[in-house]
């Protein structure tokens, strides 16, 4: 992931870009803390975790 973020910000003009891994609990409090459903924030955590441990891949 810190590669695909170094190339995000250098195309878009911000070569200090820095791609940060939050825990679930911290994307979870994030979310609710927005407006979100906790069952929704699970949702997404749960679609996430896939990609994230490398299961899945997105093809573009």
């Amino acid at each position: 992931m810190s590669e695909a973020t170094a190339i995000i910000g250098k195309a878009i003009g911000k070569a200090d870009l820095t791609y940060i891994h939050l825990l679930d609990e911290q994307v979870r409090t994030a979310l609710t803390q927005i407006g979100m459903s906790p069952n929704v924030a699970d949702f997404i955590l749960e679609m996430s975790a896939p990609l994230n441990s490398g299961h899945m891949r997105a093809l573009e």
